[in-house]
């Protein structure tokens, strides 16, 4: 079954993607770049319509893309061939009869007809932007109707063009509670890694992510898919998520049905490995990052639901009812001591109220059922952690510090930093008074960036000292640099503990969720698996949200997935990008003017691959050097003769902690700055170590609060 499914999407794959090149430039070729090994399974239709199992060799085929549908373009050109005869016999042809012709087509007379090249471009284009922005196909048409009237007469329908083929249905599995398809894991692999990825990896490491969608409001309706990315590597970041399996039904599935086929494959290559190029490659899977009560689906364990009192998966700690709620008190797991759970302990079920009767298909993989199964900051943390410490401040009446709405409104205003924070915050600021519509990136931001700025202008000393707590102890968990200094873990696992423990006292028990409970246990995956950001949700949300969009009418959701994939969009993937040991040279741009000597020239801006250098913007042209200093850069100098790029600023002259409790601030990248150097300093691009936030901190003396950006451009961008 699994390779009949795998022979299925293989010829997906090749009708959406093998055949059409120009919708993603940076994309693996395997017949150039990276060839099918031994693993790679056969086309089984190879002579269905729209979707040939071959690449074409002819350059004509190559060439025109769109007219390999040839029956349905023939098609085409024949009824319009046919409505131009019976237009001339009709007597419609006949002085001026190419000028009523053109009429007839609501082309403006002297429009200039396109030609074949002209047109297989507007094809390749449209193409691209049908897919990328989820327009319906009436709308499509609509807009190639005004192409054709406006001098592109030899435009095929919208189907032809997205090759949209109808009867997919006998592709999909039916289980007990709905409808599934199986895409796989080697496939996606093979489209996301490069030559250059594979020339300095042994192993291909992998994550996984899951979690449940509702796609539509008025309609009953659950889809949840499978993603898959390569893990982070030493020198790799991430890579695009990719479609494993999707499965569509009223209700949740079943683990059993659901993770069948994915058990099947990934066991053979933990087995077997992957051949790529003629070299094969073991497979490992990484981890698996999902929510809670996803999690607890794919284990198999009662750990979701408030009505459950055994809901870690780090320690046996049983929780309390209290008011409708489990809480899960820090004093008494001080107190009670217990065990931590271990992949050994797991399987021999030594817990059985925390297991279910029916143990998880898991358990056949070569895999840690608990640490590899981490945390995921943005569920914990972000929207959960950190809206309960915000909802408690101005919702409970009864917690020791509360915010009224009148203060609320008038104190906790922070649209004054709409224009002070960088441009590589994928949402703009807003005020905290429509703190029920942030999203988990704004809740990062709060915490790590502004927060620290704002609780100190308005918050009793107490209730700030307890909100530096968790702030502190999450740079340095957020931080690449701050996980080789075991002083710095040990400092926040302290940081987390003590916030814990401050929160009961100050908000009472039932404040303690499991949520607050698991940040106890967040430092431990951190040491397994690296910064906060490497096992976050957050680009798997975000892939999410594309596969929301393609799904147009209510039903047959699986069906539609199916259909965009074979489109050519959701299972294409970007290759990993691959990070230099060197800072390799900026893209320049925005050129100013040309210095005295012929061999500089000026610009405004430089892109990097962590970062953007703006000159011209205020927020975006502070950053901190290697040695310290606090620039802001004014001008990017690129020196021909020394084949290097300079920037030129001023620097901050004084700098000091901003805090020296529960950390001195510094020590967490938090510093306050004043006094800019009148003169200006020059450095080499390469000695820029990380970009920085630069709020304003007091009027009169004029003083700045500086905090480093713990994340880079594309993780903030990723995370919209």
């Amino acid at each position: 079954m699994l390779k009949a499914l795998t022979d299925e999407t293989d010829d997906l794959i090749v009708g959406a993607i093998g055949q059409e090149s120009h919708h993603n430039p940076v994309a693996p070729q395997h017949s150039q770049d990276i060839p099918d090994g031994e693993d790679s399974l056969p086309s089984q239709e190879a002579g269905s319509s729209g979707s040939p199992s071959h690449p074409e060799t002819s350059a004509a085929k190559g060439d025109n893309m769109w007219k390999s549908h040839s029956t349905k373009y023939k098609k085409a050109r024949l009824e319009r061939q046919m409505e131009i005869e019976i237009d001339k016999t009709n007597g419609k042809f006949g002085t001026g009869e190419e000028a009523l012709h053109l009429e007839r087509r609501g082309r403006p007379e002297g429009t200039k007809v396109a030609n074949c090249d002209e047109t297989y471009k507007l094809v390749t284009d449209l193409r691209k932007c049908f897919g990328d922005h989820g327009i319906t196909q009436s709308a499509q048409n609509d807009i190639l109707a005004l192409f054709r009237a406006r001098g592109f007469p030899d435009l095929p329908q919208s189907r032809v063009i997205m090759n949209t083929t109808r009867g997919v249905s006998h592709l999909i599995q039916s289980c007990s509670n709905g409808h599934m398809y199986y895409f796989g894991i080697a496939q996606g692999v093979r489209r996301t890694v490069t030559s250059e990825y594979l020339a300095k990896c042994t192993k291909i490491n992998l994550d996984f992510f899951t979690d449940g969608l509702s796609p539509y409001k008025s309609v009953k309706s659950k889809v949840w898919p499978i993603l898959c990315r390569l893990s982070a590597t030493s020198f790799s970041y991430e890579s695009v998520p990719f479609l494993v399996s999707v499965f569509g039904g009223k209700t949740d599935p079943i683990p059993q049905e659901f993770l069948k086929d994915f058990v099947c494959e990934a066991k053979d290559l933990e087995t077997n490995g992957m051949k790529i190029n003629g070299i094969r490659y073991e497979v490992y899977i990484k981890k698996f990052i999902a929510d809670q009560p996803a999690r607890a689906k794919l284990k198999c364990v009662n750990g979701e639901g408030p009505s459950s009192l055994v809901q870690c998966e780090r320690c046996t700690i049983i929780g309390k009812h209290s008011d409708r709620i489990t809480h899960f008190s820090g004093t008494e797991v001080r107190v009670s001591q217990p065990t931590l759970r271990t992949d050994k302990t797991f399987r021999q079920r030594l817990q059985p109220a925390y297991h279910k009767i029916n143990d998880s298909p898991l358990l056949a993989l070569n895999i840690d059922m608990v640490f590899s199964f981490p945390l995921d900051p943005m569920h914990i943390l972000y929207i959960g952690v950190v809206k309960r410490y915000w909802d408690y401040l101005v919702e409970v009446k009864g917690a020791i510090y509360h915010i009224t709405k009148k203060n609320n409104n008038r104190d906790i205003s922070i649209y004054e930093l709409k224009h002070q924070l960088p441009t590589d915050f994928s949402r703009s600021v807003r005020g905290l008074d429509c703190y029920k519509l942030f999203k988990a990136t704004e809740w990062r931001r709060f915490l790590l960036y502004d927060g620290i700025l704002v609780f100190k202008k308005f918050m009793p000393r107490g209730c700030y000292k307890n909100f530096l707590l968790l702030s502190c102890a999450v740079r340095i968990l957020s931080t690449p640099e701050c996980l080789n200094d075991r002083r710095l873990m040990l400092d926040a696992q302290r940081l987390l503990e003590i916030f814990v423990l401050d929160c009961e006292k100050k908000f009472g028990k039932n404040f303690l969720s499991i949520k607050m409970h698991c940040l106890t246990h967040i430092v431990k995956d951190v040491e397994n698996h690296g910064p906060l950001d490497s096992f976050s949700a957050f680009p798997f949300e975000s892939y999410l949200s594309r596969i929301n969009k393609c799904m147009r009418a209510h039903g047959r959701c699986v069906e539609q997935i199916v259909a965009r994939v074979r489109e050519g969009f959701l299972l294409q993937p970007v290759p990993v990008v691959l990070r230099s040991l060197s800072r390799p040279q900026p893209a320049l741009s925005c050129e100013v003017t040309t210095s005295a000597s012929q061999n500089k020239r000026e610009y405004l801006k430089a892109v990097l691959p962590s970062m953007v250098i703006c000159a011209a913007r205020f927020r975006d042209s502070i950053f901190k050097t290697f040695n310290g200093d606090v620039l802001r850069v004014t001008s990017i100098q690129y020196d021909s003769d020394l084949d290097e790029v300079f920037v030129v600023g001023f620097k901050f002259l004084h700098s000091g902690d901003f805090f020296h409790t529960p950390l001195r601030s510094r020590v967490v990248g938090v510093e306050k700055v004043s006094m800019v150097d009148s003169s200006e300093t020059q450095c080499r691009i390469q000695d820029i170590k990380c970009k920085c936030v630069l709020m304003t901190y007091k009027s009169r003396p004029k003083e700045w609060l500086c905090i480093t950006m713990v994340h880079d451009n594309g993780v903030l961008q990723n995370a919209g």
